[in-house]
C-alpha cells in the first residue's frame, strides 16, 4: 500500500471531517462536477467523498486546491477586465 493511501486510511476522525469540509467548500464554491473533473473522477466518486464513504487522499486535496486557484485567476482577471472598463 502507498504511504499516501496509508496516511488516509489511518487519518484522524478529525482530520477526516476536515477534508470533508474542505472538498465541501471547494465544491461549493467550483461545483460538484468541474471539481471531480479537475479530481479525475466521477460525480458521484466525489460526493461519496464529501459525505465519508471514500477517503480523501492528500492529491485529491492538491487537484481541488489547483483547480480553485485556476478558477481564482480566472475570476482576477475578469475583476481586472470589469476595473478597466469602468475608466
Amino acid at each position: 500500500m502507498s504511504a499516501v493511501r496509508e496516511k488516509a486510511n489511518n487519518a484522524s476522525i478529525g482530520t477526516t471531517a476536515a477534508r470533508m469540509v474542505l472538498l465541501e467548500r471547494a465544491a461549493g464554491h467550483l461545483k460538484q462536477q468541474p471539481l471531480a473533473d479537475a479530481m479525475g473522477i466521477v460525480k458521484r466518486g466525489l460526493q461519496s467523498k464529501i459525505n465519508g464513504t471514500r477517503p480523501i487522499f492528500g492529491d485529491d486535496l492538491r487537484l481541488a486546491a489547483a483547480a480553485i486557484d485556476q478558477r481564482a485567476g480566472e475570476l482576477t482577471a475578469l475583476a481586472t477586465q470589469m476595473r478597466e472598463a469602468a475608466q
